[in-house]
């Protein structure tokens, strides 16, 4: 599972059928197995905000900047 990339079990029965590798065997009444890295990329986590309204009342009260730099320009 691991060598091959995480593939699923419906993928490492399908290499197993077309004769692709050899050397291990599934259960055919397993769906699924254990993997602890499989199983911390799927946890669940918390969404995002999809909209943020942050609204300033007065000019200058809300300012936003992007930093970058220093610059190589020679020239525009």
């Amino acid at each position: 599972h691991r060598k091959f990339g995480y593939i699923g079990v419906k993928g490492l029965k399908c290499l197993l059928a077309e004769g692709l590798v050899d050397g291990f065997t599934v259960n055919e009444h397993s769906p699924s197995f254990d993997c602890e890295a499989c199983i911390q990329v799927k946890q669940e986590h918390s969404s995002y905000l999809k909209h943020v309204s942050t609204q300033s009342e007065h000019p200058g009260e809300l300012t936003h900047t992007d930093v970058w730099g220093p610059a190589q320009v020679t020239g525009m």
